[in-house]
């Protein structure tokens, strides 16, 4: 068999092996960080955990919203807060956070993050999902640990009000995708642990 017959047939064997070894170093990456890989980082889950299903003696984090101002008025601004409490002693491995808020009323600004957290490996003010999302990857080997009664403030924002009402800032547990669902992973046993979260309502006038 002459050289190119054998270049045509050995070529794609060899990319297809080459793909098969990127997949594997890739899963076992994923299983190393304690946490799925996932393409697009505005869906990051494929659980069934909801906020609906914990029970707050069950709970292991309190997830709490907060505003400098509940009631504001046309042409001012608010602060908008989401805290993450330690209810017992944990690790953690990585935190996903998904807020959702009403984009025809509001204009969220200036997202910022505590410093006890790395670097957020995805950070947006979402229009189109009418979503504030923060997902953090912790990569040191022992995670993130937080005692118990300790806080972090997940994110910060500004709001700025473009109609009169009262508004609702909520914790997203997915959609009937199962996209977009806050989580918090921890770190020795990769599981997701259960939180629970509050309401933040926000009264804006003339």
């Amino acid at each position: 068999m002459d050289k190119n017959k054998i270049l045509k047939y050995l070529i794609p064997v060899i990319a297809v092996v080459v793909l098969i070894e990127s997949v594997v170093l890739i899963s076992k990456l994923g299983d190393r960080q304690g946490v799925q890989i996932q393409p697009d980082p505005v869906s990051t889950s494929n659980l069934d955990t909801t906020t609906e299903q914990v029970k707050p003696e069950d709970a292991i984090y309190e997830l709490v919203l907060s505003a400098d101002k509940k009631d504001i008025k046309l042409g001012e601004k608010a602060v908008v807060e989401l805290r993450m409490k330690a209810l017992s002693t944990r690790s953690v491995d990585a935190i996903n956070a998904y807020l959702k808020y009403d984009t025809a009323a509001f204009e969220a600004s200036n997202l910022t993050f505590d410093t006890k957290l790395p670097k957020p490996a995805f950070e947006k003010i979402s229009t189109l999902r009418s979503m504030v999302v923060a997902n953090f990857l912790v990569t040191e080997p022992k995670g993130l640990m937080l005692n118990e009664g300790e806080e972090v403030t997940v994110m910060k924002f500004d709001v700025s009000p473009k109609m009169t009402g009262s508004f609702d800032f909520e914790i997203s547990t997915g959609d009937d995708l199962k996209e977009s669902v806050t989580m918090i992973v921890e770190n020795t046993t990769a599981e997701v642990l259960p939180y629970v979260s509050n309401k933040l309502t926000i009264n804006v006038m003339k």
